[in-house]
């Protein structure tokens, strides 16, 4: 049977001072960790930033994009040109795929969101897209740029003129 003592014992002092420190401790720690990914985030954001904007391949394509300019036709297939296209697009998946996994959230992407939706929504892309799409399901069950294509929609609903 428990019996309540009411006395206070210099071993119930130190057990309750080590408990609060402990928890003290770790609200700390929580804070910390949530200040540490947080600057992950920026840092990764900032880099993956600079490396798009400082690499002409991926400017020039991106204008070519942005200006509609830019028009695929399978001729283009095993060229330099089909390989900065990939890569402006892996740019992008890798942006997506940060989001779909809740590593970067709205407002981290809406630093990206208008190029990345330009790019989503040029007819010449979605033709290059849908040509992956249709050349690896007949092989594979995954697609290419999978996150690119799922984020987009997500991006024109969210950051559409209300």
């Amino acid at each position: 049977m428990l019996v309540w003592n009411p006395e206070v014992t210099m071993g119930n002092v130190i057990l309750a001072s080590l408990l609060l420190l402990t928890f003290v401790g770790l609200i700390m720690n929580y804070f910390q960790m949530r200040k540490t990914i947080t600057q992950k985030r920026a840092e990764f954001l900032i880099t993956l930033a600079r490396d798009y904007l400082l690499d002409p391949d991926l400017i020039e394509l991106y204008y070519e994009i942005d200006y509609e300019k830019f028009e695929f036709d399978e001729g283009m297939l095993q060229t330099d040109r089909e390989k900065k296209l990939d890569k402006l697009l892996y740019v992008y998946e890798n942006i997506a795929r940060m989001y779909v996994m809740d590593n970067i959230n709205k407002n981290d992407i809406k630093y990206f969101a208008y190029r990345f939706i330009r790019v989503y929504q040029n007819p010449e892309v979605k033709k290059y897209v849908a040509f992956l799409n249709e050349w690896y399901g007949k092989k594979l069950s995954v697609k290419p740029f999978e996150a690119f294509q799922k984020v987009g929609p997500i991006l024109e609903r969210e950051f559409r003129r209300r």
